[in-house]
């Protein structure tokens, strides 16, 4: 935690600091609710792979809230 992530879009530049980093099940969809302050959340699977259903049992999510205006 603590990382600094950028996300540029056009000539704005964005930056946030990681603040949770964490494995969710799969189904879990709270991940997803909006927050009161500006974030970015990353998500993407890992856990153990399940062929049947080509799907992976978790999701690490890491949240990242805004420290600064947009810089140009």
């Amino acid at each position: 935690m603590g990382d600094t992530i950028q996300i540029m879009s056009g000539t704005a530049r964005f930056e946030y600091r990681v603040v949770d980093v964490r494995s969710v099940e799969r189904t879990d969809v709270s991940v997803l609710q909006p927050t009161q302050t500006a974030t970015v959340s990353l998500i993407t699977c890992t856990g153990r792979w399940l062929p049947t259903i080509w799907d992976y049992t978790e999701r690490l999510v890491v949240r990242a809230d805004l420290t600064s205006p947009p810089a140009s």
